[in-house]
């Protein structure tokens, strides 16, 4: 799975996450048992979530952050 993340530098970098043990043994023509599948696709499940809700909070400190720069500006500009 590919994720991308700031760098700190404002670069956009991105992550290869390592693939489950049992995925490997799967891809490369490999057997395993029921309780392991299972395992595995529950495991990749709750990190396909994690990653899921990383990237919402991201998200909304990214939406958070440019709502408090317009609210500061039109503080800063008023109307009349």
């Amino acid at each position: 799975m590919k994720r991308f993340y700031e760098d700190g530098t404002g670069k956009i970098k991105m992550e290869q996450k390592e693939k489950h043990p049992a995925r490997k043994i799967l891809e490369q023509g490999g057997w395993i048992d029921e309780d392991s599948f299972e395992l595995m696709l529950r495991e990749e499940a709750e990190d396909n979530r994690m990653s899921t809700l990383e990237s919402i909070e991201e998200n909304l400190i990214q939406v958070n952050k440019t709502l408090y720069a317009i609210l500061k500006y039109i503080s800063n500009n008023p109307q009349d």
